[in-house]
């Protein structure tokens, strides 16, 4: 990691700190538990179509990776540092 990713992921740990940045992190992790909650009561129901649980567990997917790139700071810097 170079001086400028040092900064930036020092930066990044920062703004985790943050109460909006809390706030958005505990509404994506309410909204994964949410779908998967659907997911698994999706599951049980024999009406729901299996392209509606495919839907969300997309969903579910994105979530996670949003997640990721968002908690984890080597991911992150690693992330923006190659869109430079």
């Amino acid at each position: 990691m170079n001086e400028a990713e040092a900064i930036f992921a020092q930066q990044h740990k920062q703004w985790l700190t943050e109460p909006l940045t809390k706030a958005l992190l505990a509404a994506l992790d309410k909204h994964e538990s949410s779908i998967a909650d659907l997911i698994a009561s999706s599951a049980m129901d024999k009406d729901k179509p299996d392209d509606h649980i495919r839907r969300l567990a997309t969903q579910l997917a994105t979530i996670k990776q949003v997640k990721k790139l968002t908690y984890d700071t080597p991911t992150f810097v690693a992330k923006c540092s190659s869109h430079q």
